[in-house]
């Protein structure tokens, strides 16, 4: 390397060539260096902030299961904050007493909540998760009104066991402000819940059931079941069972609530009921003396009774639910197929071979085809993927197989033999 000396001046200079590896290699590490805090920028704003509202204190103030789930759900949370409010913990017997100074207290925190989320930069505001459980959740339907009305999205909401009747007129507002699908976590047997009905309000709550139908892209209820109790933490364990297994499909029909309800079996009320509507098995019944209405299950059980309206809507909506169940089932019947593999095969989408290939077999959109100018064969299922491919003969006779399943069983779950 060449180095002279500037007049008057003691740093090396450079010749021009030196000059213009010095450049590259400055740039190179600039590039680098920039592309490590674009990385670094990008997973920083894809970390989600989650912020969990808890319900009534009464005598549990502490909320330890409920944040550790919290942190196994979202290990990668930029923080997850419990959002503490006003509410008392009182003796077992005052439970009446700390209901209502806890309602009126949780919605003094509403606008609190509200403006603490609009003072938000809207980066955060994208990336935030908001979670109530029990009168949480009935703050979160009050703030959602108000978010709404300034116009301010959140990335998700999550209700669990919430605290609100089930038709109030702001929960279609959580819709609206969250920009992923709406999450209703329910306990039919919550037994918090059930005196909620009967003791406070005398009208079911949103953790029993949403009392009208949506759009399942807005709105999701996830059913919870073997347990009566009311902890957010069970609530939290459901849901984080369901986000593992990726199945948010219910075997449940969710039967919104009125009055507080048992199930049990009827006789099917032909004597004191007049039939105001059935489907698939189910009922809708009201009283000729009294005027109050039922629903009965297919297997006659009652699952839910009260007035006649709230009873007419919810029967809209299991009618709503037994529609889809059955619309599932036939899509899952028709994809979920074992087939017996020859080549090493990856699903892929086709044309359906109109042009270079013979159909030699097919069996409920399902085809086995020949290539006109290999012979080689493969299998398509009924959306024209790509499920196998090799050998004729092994290909026959997987296709065979094929047959067999959606004739006998065409509910088995997706899978490969080798």
């Amino acid at each position: 390397m060449l180095i002279g000396f500037a007049a008057g001046k003691e740093e090396p200079v450079l010749n021009s060539n030196e000059l213009k590896q010095d450049s590259v290699s400055s740039r190179l590490i600039t590039d680098k260096t920039q592309k490590e805090t674009s990385i670094k920028d990008k997973n920083d704003s894809e970390k989600p902030i989650v912020w969990f509202v808890h319900g009534m204190v009464s005598i549990r103030d502490k909320f330890d299961e409920e944040m550790n789930v919290l942190r196994e759900i979202y290990p990668n949370a930029e923080e997850i904050t419990l959002k503490k409010w006003n509410s008392p913990k009182m003796n077992p017997a005052q439970m009446g007493v700390a209901w209502s100074i806890s309602l009126e207290n949780s919605m003094k925190y509403v606008p609190e909540l509200s403006n603490e989320i609009m003072l938000l930069p809207p980066e955060k505001q994208q990336r935030l998760i908001l979670i109530g459980h029990s009168l949480g959740g009935r703050i979160l339907v009050k703030t959602s009104a108000i978010l709404k009305k300034n116009n301010v999205h959140v990335k998700k909401i999550i209700l669990a066991g919430a605290a609100i009747n089930n038709d109030d007129p702001d929960i279609p507002a959580t819709f609206e402000v969250s920009n992923e699908t709406v999450e209703n976590i329910i306990n039919f047997n919550d037994v918090m819940l059930t005196v909620y009905k009967v003791g406070a309000e005398f009208h079911s709550a949103l953790g029993t059931g949403y009392l009208y139908i949506t759009d399942k892209k807005q709105f999701r209820e996830i059913v919870m079941s073997g347990t009566v109790e009311h902890y957010g933490y069970r609530y939290f364990q459901k849901y984080k069972e369901v986000l593992k297994t990726g199945n948010f499909t219910n075997k449940y029909i969710i039967v919104p609530q009125d009055f507080s309800n048992v199930d049990f079996p009827t006789a099917g009320g032909t004597v004191w009921w007049d039939a105001l509507d059935s489907y698939k098995g189910w009922i809708l019944q009201q009283n000729q003396a009294s005027g109050h209405c039922r629903i009965i299950d297919n297997s006659g059980v009652r699952r839910a009774w009260g007035r006649k309206n709230e009873m007419t809507l919810s029967f809209e909506k299991v009618k709503y639910q037994l529609s889809a169940k059955d619309k599932i089932e036939k899509v899952v019947s028709s994809k979920d197929i074992v087939v017996i593999q020859d080549y090493p095969n990856w699903d892929r989408s086709t044309g359906g071979g109109p042009v270079w290939w013979n159909t030699l077999d097919s069996y409920k959109g399902w085809k086995l085809q020949q290539h006109k100018m290999t012979g080689h064969c493969r299998i398509l299922d009924d959306s024209d993927v790509r499920r196998a491919w090799g050998d004729a003969v092994k290909m026959r006779q997987s296709f065979d197989d094929v047959k067999k399943q959606l004739s006998a069983n065409p509910k088995k779950d997706k899978k490969v033999k080798k």
